[in-house]
């Protein structure tokens, strides 16, 4: 069959460089057993260069995926409702079960005790030619082999929190950080930690594509801390995403919680002759979360012009 080769451009690498190599197939040869990353076949220098092989996988990447998925969403997918975009049941369902296939498959690795340490949506292969939709995890070359429980349960929780940032991309087809960047390696290796863009945008770009259990999930993963948040592990969260998908006719047919969520409802037949700054506040409420949005809005007025009416 086909075999994957990865080698070092450089003739004389940094020695970072190297032993990141190394530590890809000696964690990918530890990992043989387990089915979520790729069997490690031999380590070599092939033409005077530093090279490993490894097992071939079929299919994309979830990066790639993401990108083609919200595409063909954006117009069949989707349905739109006063100014929100939201992602239809039967394509939900889809993303939720590859989720959990995710989800599941870093647990598989943490449960060898080895954490990834650099997880994105680069680094995780899915095959979605048929309704299991396999994945595979790779890139270990930061990944950790731990013995220490206290360090493995830290980074155990670092990963988990990058599997909220890969969810969020999931859902929303967006990036949470701020100025479009990812959660990624820098080109020397390092991990490189970048700022998330505020809870209200967040909270805002989740509720316009997803039903509120499923943002909740996904800013928890991102925000909380070990000792506060109910999903421990990488099962947990598991488990969670597929109660979701069990429930979720339910949950997307009483949505009354959901529709209100993000936009402005103003009362009937309290308001009159003030449909222009009507206007302004929708207009204000629907840039929430966009770059350069509004961050107040302040409603002033004589008493008796119906300030209290939006309250």
């Amino acid at each position: 069959g086909f075999v994957a080769i990865k080698s070092l451009a450089d003739e004389f690498p940094d020695e970072e460089l190297v032993i990141r190599l190394k530590n890809e197939y000696d964690i990918s040869k530890f990992l043989s057993h387990c089915s979520a990353t790729r069997a490690a076949l031999a380590e070599r220098r092939m033409d005077g260069i530093n090279t490993i092989v490894l097992d071939w996988i079929n299919g994309t990447t979830l990066q790639d995926w993401i990108g083609l998925n919200h595409k063909k969403g954006s117009s069949s997918s989707l349905t739109t409702s006063n100014h929100r975009v939201t992602i239809c049941e039967s394509n939900l369902k889809i993303i939720l079960q590859l989720a959990r296939n995710i989800s599941n498959a870093l647990y598989e690795i943490h449960s060898a005790g080895v954490t990834h340490n650099s997880l994105n949506s680069q680094k995780i292969i899915i095959d979605d030619k048929d309704d299991s939709m396999m994945v595979k995890i790779i890139g270990l070359g930061s990944a950790s082999l731990l013995t220490d429980k206290n360090e493995l349960s830290v980074k155990r929780w670092k990963d988990i929190q990058h599997l909220g940032v890969i969810l969020f991309k999931m859902f929303t087809g967006q990036c949470p950080f701020r100025r479009n960047r990812d959660l990624d390696l820098t080109p020397g290796g390092e991990k490189n930690e970048k700022a998330l863009q505020s809870k209200n945008q967040l909270v805002y770009m989740l509720t316009s594509k997803v039903p509120l259990v499923v943002a909740k999930l996904v800013m928890g993963l991102m925000e909380a801390e070990t000792s506060t948040h109910p999903y421990q592990s990488a099962k947990d969260v598991g488990r969670e995403l597929d109660s979701i998908t069990v429930h979720l006719e339910s949950i997307m047919s009483n949505s009354d919680e959901q529709r209100i969520c993000g936009r402005l409802q103003f009362p009937i037949g309290k308001l009159y002759g003030r449909d222009p700054h009507v206007s302004i506040l929708r207009d204000a409420c629907n840039k929430i979360g966009t770059c350069n949005a509004s961050k107040i809005v302040i409603v002033s007025g004589c008493s008796g012009v119906g300030k209290s009416s939006l309250v």
